[in-house]
């Protein structure tokens, strides 16, 4: 479900907000979707934006593609 998915975003590694896990999960609905689109368009996660209409960070955005795709 997209709460389990915002919830593996959350308890990665990586440390990012729920906020912007929430923000991924509503563009990207499961994490082979976004790993997916990080492999096709890297820069698919540059002007997403949170509930409240700030940006995610690029240094949240490069350690979401190191984690997952390797970068």
């Amino acid at each position: 479900s997209l709460c389990d998915w915002s919830s593996d975003v959350c308890s990665s590694d990586l440390g990012i907000s729920s906020q912007t896990a929430k923000a991924i999960t509503q563009n990207h609905s499961t994490m082979t979707n976004l790993i997916e689109s990080l492999k096709t368009n890297p820069e698919c996660l540059d002007n997403l934006k949170m509930f409240n209409g700030r940006k995610i960070n690029r240094t949240t955005i490069e350690s979401l593609k190191k984690y997952l795709i390797n970068t």
